[in-house]
C-alpha cells in the first residue's frame, strides 16, 4: 500500500486555489484501489480537488472527518474554500464507500450541516 501525504502550502494562512491544486496532483487519477481521507478543512479541499478530474475515474473510499461545505462562523479566513461548494452528488457514484464523521460541538455552537448533511440532503437553517 502506498500513503501519500501532500504537502499543502502555507497551512498557517491556507488559500484554495494552491491547496487544490496540490491535492489534484496528489490524487491523480484515482482507481478502484484509491482511498481518500481528509480531515476538517482538507474534506471540502478533497472535495475540490475530486471535482476537477475528468475521466471516468473510481474512487475506492472517502473518509471525511470532521468536514465542512458551508462557512464557519469562527473561522472566517476558510470561507473562500466554502464560496463555491463541490458538486458531492454528481461525484458520489464514482466513490465505492464513503464513511463522513461529524464534529461533535462542545461550546455550544448551533448545528451546522456537514458533508453527511449535504449528501442526504439535508440542510439546515444557517445554511441559508
Amino acid at each position: 500500500m502506498k500513503v501519500e501525504i501532500p504537502a499543502l502550502p502555507n497551512s498557517t494562512a491556507p488559500e484554495p486555489e494552491p491547496w487544490i491544486t496540490a491535492a489534484a496532483e496528489a490524487l491523480g487519477e484515482p482507481d478502484g484501489r484509491t482511498a481518500v481521507v481528509g480531515h476538517s478543512l482538507g474534506c471540502v479541499t478533497a472535495l475540490h480537488a475530486l471535482d476537477r478530474l475528468d475521466g471516468d475515474w473510481k474512487l475506492d473510499t472517502l473518509i471525511a472527518v470532521s468536514g465542512f461545505v458551508s462557512p464557519t462562523p469562527a473561522l472566517p479566513e476558510l470561507d473562500p474554500f466554502t464560496r463555491a461548494v463541490p458538486n458531492v452528488a454528481l461525484r458520489l457514484p464514482r466513490i465505492l464507500s464513503t464513511q463522513f464523521k461529524r464534529h461533535v460541538s462542545t461550546r455550544g455552537e448551533p448545528r451546522r450541516a456537514d458533508l453527511a448533511d449535504v449528501c442526504s440532503g439535508r440542510r439546515f437553517a444557517s445554511d441559508r
